[in-house]
């Protein structure tokens, strides 16, 4: 999909067409995606100006950062009870920790460089719209689609948001050198490493950049996979060799032994992708594909392969347990690119009218619409946390809220450790896989009181079990308001206090 130079310099009978084409209908898909654009900005501005920690993932992941952040990492054994453990690769905790030994323990501070790459990531988008296109306004458009594919996902506090935004990266400088040059190679083979380095799932992107190198030039492809995998095999065992580091458990095998949850495959591809959110997208590639991809090599382009590296990868990680939308972000970038580079050209030659252009891109702008208000940070969840938080630093008391260890070390206490360990054994949920040392640990009740969620959880089953038998029930935290399944600082809670 190579663009008309008359389109780009403004010239020609090709250029009044495209005048025609920014009118009408086709303003409005601009300015739907303008909207989206300005939510995501919102959005941003009210996370990094709140403190408040409110789902539990995100203390988690704060607290391994913090390990980072000490020069530690989070690969710990299984019975380590000072630390806390996570299977990501490594490279979105390096540049978190970094942003904690900087600037300090608030998670605003994380949440403004998670921020940064998601803005990266949009315009990125926009950016691969262009090539594809050579149109400023379609490159427009698709950033701002792009900061629709999923609520929030451009100030998400774990891995997902660097890792998209590193694998569109590869795919830009991809498009941007046809001829792949040398530099062009160490730069696209250094983000779709970061990808890897950053989470499993880009193992496929690098898979999938080797294979557009290789059709292209063998020699050239020869060396790019070469240079991944030293990269890779260099990495891995720097971090194997680590003092107390069990990498190649927690990176490779701890996510085998949970199940797949092949339900998901229809929620993703049926509800999300087919008949809702992406339906347009994918009838405009499946129009795409058809009218002009004749040949095989036709497929072998970086946004084709890339795509269908994403729809693989990331729908079988989607389906894993302990898994979710997060894993198909990239894929849904690479539809949003792929689907406006095929319109393009279906408009440039004839086959499809600007009316129904403006039209498509309209109702998939307005598809990608979700009611964002669930999500901001708000004053009852300031109020909450404040209270949490209170009954954290009492004095003289060891309190704890289940596996939000982070936010006690924020009271001035003891970064506590996780209640639960994966508990997942080829595919069957064991609660046998608990360690000796964690389960002695809980069973010496360590905290005068404790604060759980209700529902409860998989893993935090040990404590549970405790609470009945060295604990009584206190009071209870009502659930909030308003949109109270949205995040779980918004769940009904227990306080828990040690009998005497």
């Amino acid at each position: 999909m190579k663009s008309d130079p008359a389109i780009i310099s403004g010239s020609g009978p090709a250029a009044a067409a495209g005048r025609r084409m920014r009118g009408g209908l086709i303003w409005l898909a601009g300015a739907v995606a303008l909207a989206h654009l300005g939510i995501a900005l919102s959005m941003m501005a009210n996370h990094v100006r709140r403190p408040e920690i409110t789902v539990g993932s995100d203390a988690w992941h704060m607290q391994y950062y913090h390990q980072f952040s000490e020069g530690g990492h989070s690969y710990y054994p299984r019975g380590d009870v000072e630390h806390v453990t996570d299977g990501y690769t490594p490279l979105a905790s390096e540049i978190f920790g970094w942003t904690i030994r900087l600037f300090g323990l608030d998670i605003r501070w994380v949440r403004l460089a998670a921020s940064v790459f998601g803005l990266a990531g949009m315009v990125l988008v926009g950016a691969c719209v262009h090539r594809l296109t050579g149109s400023r306004f379609l490159a427009i458009l698709g950033a701002g689609l792009a900061a629709a594919l999923d609520v929030k996902w451009y100030v998400d506090v774990g891995p997902n948001t660097l890792h998209a935004s590193f694998s569109i990266l590869g795919l830009y400088l991809f498009l941007r050198d046809p001829g792949l040059s040398w530099k062009t190679l160490a730069g696209a083979g250094l983000a779709l490493f970061a990808s890897f380095w950053t989470k499993q799932l880009g193992l496929a992107y690098m898979a999938a950049g080797t294979v557009y190198v290789l059709s292209q030039d063998w020699r050239k492809g020869l060396w790019f996979g070469a240079g991944l995998t030293v990269l890779s095999v260099a990495g891995i065992a720097w971090y194997a060799s680590r003092e107390d580091s069990r990498f190649l458990y927690w990176v490779f095998e701890m996510n085998r032994n949970q199940p797949i949850i092949w339900s998901r495959l229809w929620t993703v591809v049926f509800q999300e992708i087919l008949t809702r959110k992406y339906a347009v997208s994918v009838a405009l590639i499946v129009a795409g594909v058809a009218l002009y991809e004749r040949t095989w090599r036709g497929l072998f382009r970086p946004e084709l392969l890339m795509l269908g590296a994403a729809a693989v990868a990331g729908s079988f990680a989607n389906s894993k347990y302990g898994s979710g939308p997060s894993q198909m972000w990239v894929f849904y970038m690479g539809m949003l690119a792929v689907g406006l580079g095929y319109a393009h050209r279906m408009w440039r030659e004839g086959r499809l009218a600007p009316p129904l252009l403006g039209a498509l891109l309209t109702v998939q702008g307005l598809a990608l619409a979700e009611d964002p208000r669930p999500y901001y940070i708000n004053d009852e969840d300031g109020m909450r946390y404040r209270q949490i938080m209170d009954i954290l630093s009492r004095p003289g008391q060891d309190s704890y809220f289940i596996n939000r260890g982070y936010m006690s070390l924020l009271a001035g206490k003891t970064a506590w450790p996780q209640a639960g360990e994966d508990s997942w054994n080829r595919g069957r949920f064991d609660q046998g896989m608990l360690s000796r040392e964690r389960r002695a640990f809980l069973e010496s009740d360590p905290w005068d009181l404790v604060i759980i969620d209700i529902p409860l959880e998989d893993n935090s089953y040990a404590l549970y079990g405790r609470l009945e038998q060295a604990y009584r029930p206190v009071y209870e935290i009502p659930p909030a308001s308003r949109w109270a399944d949205t995040y779980d600082l918004r769940y009904k809670k227990v306080v828990f206090e040690k009998k005497k």
